[in-house]
């Protein structure tokens, strides 16, 4: 069983609710993510509220709003921000509803949910996290488009076969992928996931591959200094 928390160096992330628990992949977007020179940031589809505090970890002045749909998720996180050193503004609305708010952000991230044919986990929260019915990337992407700043940036972790669908249909929106991180678990390993940047606008894209692990079993440098700041794992 999991455990009902997971703490951090500076804030614990309780997830007893949550749908979806403390991942890699949430971290790995929490912490590559620019928000330098950012003044408010969205976290969609917050869940335990973790991305958002790592957000306001790394930039303190940041103006952060997070949004769900599950009704447990945004009391998880309500109760997480609220234990935290920050205040982060949690809202209870679908992105579709919150595009039509004319807010706008200079950052918007989102770690959405990608299946879209395979079955169903028997958990209907879990499931409404996991599969895309509720927000597929055309309709996340739309809503994208309304909330985000004309010189704003746009992040996201995907699957990596699912990063060229996804870039896509930022297109149709006028959003560009102008980075492009591709996650490997080790040396020699498939990739696994895909963290992007859109912006308004074409510019030239920027790629980089992060491996996580090294050949004897340790974390690589350049993952280690992304999550050190966080993790209370000395071997980071």
């Amino acid at each position: 069983m999991s455990n009902t928390w997971f703490r951090f160096k500076q804030f614990t992330i309780h997830q007893q609710a949550a749908a979806m628990k403390v991942g890699t992949d949430g971290v790995l977007l929490g912490a590559l993510a620019d928000v330098h020179n950012a003044r408010t940031a969205l976290d969609i589809g917050t869940g335990t509220g973790l991305i958002a505090l790592m957000l306001k970890q790394r930039n303190p002045q940041l103006q952060v709003t997070a949004i769900d749909v599950e009704k447990e998720a945004v009391e998880q996180a309500t109760g997480n921000a609220a234990l935290s050193p920050w205040e982060v503004e949690v809202l209870h609305v679908s992105a579709q509803a919150f595009a039509l708010s004319g807010r706008r952000f200079d950052r918007i991230v989102c770690n959405p949910p990608y299946f879209s044919s395979s079955l169903k986990a028997p958990d209907a929260a879990r499931s409404l996290a996991r599969h895309n019915d509720n927000l597929p990337f055309g309709e996340l992407l739309a809503a994208v488009d309304r909330l985000l700043a004309p010189d704003g940036q746009c992040w996201v972790i995907l699957p990596y076969d699912a990063a060229s669908e996804f870039s896509e249909k930022g297109m149709q929106n006028a959003l560009h992928t102008t980075q492009a991180v591709t996650v490997v678990t080790k040396p020699g390993k498939a990739p696994k996931r895909m963290v992007l940047c859109l912006e308004r606008g074409p510019r030239p894209l920027r790629p980089e591959t992060l491996v996580i692990e090294n050949n004897e079993g340790g974390y690589t440098e350049r993952y280690a200094a992304l999550v050190r700041p966080f993790y209370l794992d000395k071997t980071v």
